[in-house]
């Protein structure tokens, strides 16, 4: 045995500097017992009986381990790295530093060779990561867990602005641990909403079933599993239950209240909130026929049909529903000319808007009234929540301001843990904010997001306040599943390649650094 100081004293002459990586030496000792023409030999004991070469690692002979090739593949991964630009740099490694990578990207991020993709119907086709391998990535580090409960989320998202052609992910996250990402379950691909909601949720059911059943294996642990509830936006939500949509006359998932026709509005209004509640058994017995369009695969799962799917997500109802309504209503007096802001208005809210600096915890600052068409929903739920009752003070009418109140405090007592005893006060404030929403802006924007207000209480009684329902981490997790894709043909493969790309890389960290603590 020797070291490099010693190899390389023996192995390379004056004129050569040390260019070889440690597999091209280890290859000629082991297995030719000779060495490269024009280097001088070493003693016989070298020559003879060094099979094996016990090296201290020099950043030369570090730039061929494998270690560069882990470093390569957590960069490529955190920085979305084509694998044309990674064959490239590969190349120039290899060439002008005289390495020993592999050649081709999907080498180095160990891209699976064959993906089980299920072809559906409307030449749609779907991917299924599955729950318990997300489960198991994710309860991997925690200790001695009990029990978890899952959120669900079912949403589409088109690929690109110019083709019709679009992701509908299967999400969840874990409720008791928000600090964990959402995982992706399931992928499907088409050009447009999968056409049967069996087909496409019966590869969930079928997984799920025995987990809720007998729980799973963590670390040594039994982990019970149930569902918390389904997150979804109202198309979503109608396709996965199987009934009417949102804006059709019994469209409301939660009540049998039935929606009027507004001829002038061109759209469905729901002016009764005080209709006979829903309920699980009725649905489950196809009782409302006006309702139920068809059967749904989630009455299979042990859940509630009518309170386990929400309609409380505050970015769809409150954030790009009541507030956007509200906000452009008085920007445009588009609902009524006695809340219409002047120019002179609009300028001054403007420069007041730009000028918030918010604390550090709130990352998006906001914008102009001249983009509020491009406001994320971060924006609005910002107005509503923190802008709106100082700024709109100065800029509505005494009852419109009044108005705007009864919303932001009944939003505000269910944002908070702490005032859940005020709970009976928020739904007096949901309904007083509906009823007079008729009187000052018209029958006619009686809409399902308003009417839906009159359901949040009961939500945040039943699952607790309104940030534990939200879409946001799913809105989140969807943007990064888009960057993933780096060119035009299989999205589908290529989002499951990336996300199995980052399983294994996953994998090769927990076992370094079980490793590590052995030792």
């Amino acid at each position: 045995m020797f070291t490099l100081s010693v190899a390389a004293k023996h192995f390379y002459p004056k004129s050569r500097p040390m260019m070889y990586p440690i597999s091209y030496l280890s290859m000629k000792i082991k297995f030719h017992r000779k060495f490269p023409i024009g280097i001088r030999k070493p003693p016989k004991t070298v020559r003879y009986c060094c099979y094996t070469i016990c090296l201290n690692y020099s950043p030369i002979f570090l730039a061929g381990s494998t270690r560069l090739v882990d470093k390569i593949r957590n960069w490529s991964t955190e920085f979305h790295i084509t694998h044309a630009a990674l064959n490239s740099l590969v190349g120039i490694l290899n060439s002008d530093l005289h390495l020993n990578l592999p050649s081709d990207a999907r080498t180095i991020l160990r891209t699976p060779r064959n993906l089980s993709i299920i072809s559906m119907g409307n030449g749609g086709k779907y991917w299924h990561q599955g729950v318990e391998s997300c489960l198991r990535k994710a309860l991997t580090s925690i200790n001695k867990p009990s029990s978890i409960s899952l959120n669900i989320n079912v949403d589409g998202l088109p690929i690109h602005k110019s083709s019709s052609k679009n992701f509908w992910p299967i999400l969840c996250n874990i409720h008791e641990l928000p600090q964990v990402a959402p995982m992706a379950i399931g992928i499907y691909y088409g050009t447009s909403k999968p056409k049967s909601a069996s087909e496409f949720l019966n590869p969930l059911i079928d997984e799920l079933l025995p987990i809720l059943e007998g729980g799973m294996m963590i670390n040594g642990y039994q982990v019970a599993v149930s569902i918390r509830c389904f997150v979804c936006d109202s198309p979503a939500r109608s396709f996965i239950k199987g009934v009417l949509n949102y804006n059709g006359k019994h469209g409301c998932l939660k009540c049998t209240t039935k929606g009027k026709y507004c001829h002038s509005a061109g759209t469905v209004v729901f002016p009764d909130h005080n209709a006979q509640p829903r309920t699980n058994e009725k649905f489950r017995n196809n009782e409302y026929p006006e309702h139920q369009l068809s059967e749904t695969p989630l009455i299979r799962l042990p859940i509630d049909m009518i309170e386990d799917v929400i309609v409380a997500d505050a970015l769809h109802l409150l954030e790009l529903g009541v507030m956007r309504k509200l906000l452009n209503g008085w920007r445009t007096g588009s609902m009524t000319k006695r809340a219409k802001w002047s120019t002179a208005e609009k300028t001054e809210i403007s420069i007041f808007l730009v000028q918030i600096r918010f604390p550090k915890e709130i990352h998006r600052r906001m914008r102009s009234l001249d983009f509020v068409s491009l406001w994320k929903g971060l924006e609005y739920r910002n107005f509503l929540n923190y802008v709106g009752f100082i700024l709109l003070k100065d800029h509505l009418s005494e009852k419109f301001y009044e108005h705007f109140l009864k919303l932001f405090c009944a939003v505000r007592i269910c944002s908070v843990e702490t005032h859940k005893s005020l709970l009976p006060v928020a739904r007096e404030l949901f309904n007083d904010f509906i009823d007079e929403y008729k009187a000052l802006y018209g029958i006619e924007y009686l809409t399902s997001n308003i009417h839906n207000l009159c359901h949040i209480v009961d939500e945040v009684e039943r699952f607790g306040p309104l940030f534990t329902l939200s879409a946001y981490p799913f809105e989140n997790y969807l943007h990064s599943l888009k960057k993933m894709l780096r060119s035009g043909p299989l999205p589908l493969n290529q989002i499951a390649n990336r996300l199995t790309e980052l399983d294994k890389l996953f994998n090769q960290l927990k076992r370094r650094k079980r490793k590590q603590q052995s030792l």
